[in-house]
């Protein structure tokens, strides 16, 4: 992130999705939040700690505002002991992947909930109006903030996001965790985890699910 700084914006006014920008939001969200000085340095570490410190703040920030308002409790970036591992398309009996600690890559991914806790932010983002007003979300999903895509459908707009993270690149048939979130039309949610890929290819479990619900109209 440090080198992506300093290296400037090449231009403005096109889309480019990219990851790094979340990590940023987390480092940003720290310093605005006065829980670290800009000017901070701490010498011969100092990149170690600011990447601790603000982690720590993130996630103080996020569960405060976002999970415990949803009822979710003790949210972090390391998998739960004795929780799924990933494994590759098909199995081939290479045995799984913990994928670990992701703590420095948050912002961007890291955040270990299960469906159930994904499911209820989403019910009270929606609707229950302990984390922003629910016209505040719905503004937040009609303006793509935080979301993948917009779908009109026969029973009305769609809005999902979709997540992943591999041990490699596609063509070298990595281990795969992945899942989707989608805002379904009618008040309804729905969230599916994998701990694989779909196909032999990095195929979009977020365009199955999507692609599998407009079929429902046909």
């Amino acid at each position: 992130m440090k080198a992506r700084v300093a290296a400037g914006v090449p231009g403005t006014g096109n889309y480019d999705y990219e990851n790094m920008n979340f990590g940023l939001c987390r480092i940003l969200t720290a310093v605005i939040n006065g829980n670290v000085d800009k000017n901070a340095n701490y010498g011969i570490l100092n990149d170690q700690i600011w990447d601790m410190l603000t982690v720590n703040a993130y996630r103080n920030y996020v569960q405060a505002k976002v999970l415990t308002p949803a009822g979710v409790g003790g949210a972090g970036f390391a998998p739960a002991a004795g929780g799924a591992l990933a494994y590759r398309f098909p199995h081939l009996n290479q045995g799984g992947w913990n994928s670990g600690d992701l703590s420095t890559m948050s912002g961007g991914a890291g955040w270990r909930l299960s469906v159930k806790e994904v499911l209820n932010v989403m019910d009270h983002a929606r609707r229950k109006g302990t984390i922003l007003p629910a016209n505040r979300t719905q503004f937040l999903l009609d303006n793509r903030l935080g979301i993948d895509q917009i779908i009109d459908t026969p029973a009305g707009k769609l809005y999902n996001k979709n997540g992943a993270w591999r041990d490699g690149a596609c063509e070298n048939n990595p281990r795969m965790e992945q899942c989707v979130a989608v805002f379904l039309p009618g008040g309804y949610e729905l969230v599916v985890f994998v701990n694989s890929r779909i196909s032999a290819g990095c195929t979009s479990l977020r365009n199955l699910v999507t692609e599998t619900y407009l079929e429902s109209f046909q």
